[in-house]
């Protein structure tokens, strides 16, 4: 699991140049923690360590830029990694949909 888990973090960038991405691990008071800036300057078993040190399996890994997202979750019988790649979202860079441009189209602002 391991690898194939860091076969899809390479493929989607989840590391930059220094090997650093942001990582929410699932364990109790990880709430208030909330996403932390890690280095992964090992680069093997990422997956494994991240549930040593923190008692359990389950994470999510998003790229600096948080244009990608690499997680694991261990379900009853299975073994998840999920990974997904978001567009830039900022609002000065989306470009309308035409459902957009028809619902806002600035004629009834003052």
């Amino acid at each position: 699991m391991d690898a194939l888990w860091h076969q899809e973090a390479e493929r989607l960038e989840i590391f930059d140049r220094d090997r650093e991405f942001l990582l929410f691990a699932t364990y109790p008071g990880s709430l208030a923690r909330g996403w932390v800036r890690v280095k992964d300057s090992n680069g093997t078993r990422t997956p494994s360590r991240i549930a040593a040190a923190t008692g359990h399996s389950d994470f999510i890994a998003v790229s600096l830029d948080g244009k990608s997202l690499c997680a694991v979750s261990y379900e009853e019988y299975e073994i998840w990694i999920v990974t997904h790649s978001f567009q830039d979202a900022r609002p000065e860079t989306v470009e309308p949909t035409p459902e957009r441009k028809s619902s806002d189209t600035g004629e009834n602002r003052p």
